[in-house]
């Protein structure tokens, strides 16, 4: 009668041992999970302690998952957003997201532009973007949509502005003396809502973020 060679006995042992743990993460990279008050996310994404990194893609992890009362975050491009919502049942996968800088007040300290990881995303035709100037000279009333964010170096109340790369008010403000500016995505319709309180209603919109589409294979 023929011995099992050792190289034999080495592979089973190693495919006897091995194959409950590979079947067992596989099977739980298929399932749903939760990611704080996201429900059900499914592949690209991972994250927390039910979906470990093996389950989803490069760029796609998501933080904060622990906390069921609060939204998710990922980062993309050294920004990091909150999600507030992931769609993977249509044909076309998409997520909202907004920038956590500007998610409590548009006065940030982050003055960079939002980009994205092409990659991995891409706009949908929902969004358009809006530009934030900062530091700006009190000498355009005609620019309604201002707000004031505080100056940490001196205390003043520097004055800033929204606006819309549509409206004839940047080639205005290209003329006015701003210390910076920066751009942000925000949904199409999201704009017109800022007509009377330009504070509140530019805070809304940030925080209603824009849409992105991922791509899920």
């Amino acid at each position: 009668m023929l011995k099992p060679s050792p190289l034999f006995l080495i592979f089973f042992i190693f495919y006897f041992f091995s194959f409950p743990s590979y079947h067992a993460q596989y099977t739980q990279c298929k399932l749903p999970f939760d990611c704080g008050a996201l429900k059900n996310v499914t592949y690209p994404f991972w994250g927390g302690t039910n979906r470990p990194q093996e389950c989803g893609r490069l760029g796609f992890e998501l933080f904060n998952c622990q906390e069921e009362d609060q939204l998710p975050r990922i980062k993309i491009e050294e920004l990091d957003f909150h999600v507030s919502n992931i769609n993977s049942q249509e044909r076309l996968h998409t997520m909202t997201i907004a920038r956590s800088d500007l998610w409590d007040s548009p006065c940030t300290h982050l003055l960079v532009n939002t980009t994205l990881d092409y990659t991995r995303f891409s706009y949908v035709q929902t969004v358009r973007n809006l530009t934030l100037y900062y530091g700006c000279l009190p000498q355009n009333a005609s620019v309604h949509n201002n707000f004031t964010c505080k100056n940490d170096g001196t205390g003043i109340r520097d004055i800033a502005y929204y606006v819309d790369d549509s409206l004839s008010m940047v080639d205005l403000l290209n003329q006015t003396s701003c210390f910076t500016k920066i751009r942000v995505p925000i949904f199409w319709e999201g704009f017109d809502a800022m007509s009377e309180n330009a504070t509140e209603a530019g805070e809304k919109v940030l925080r209603r973020g824009f849409q992105v589409e991922y791509s899920a294979e």
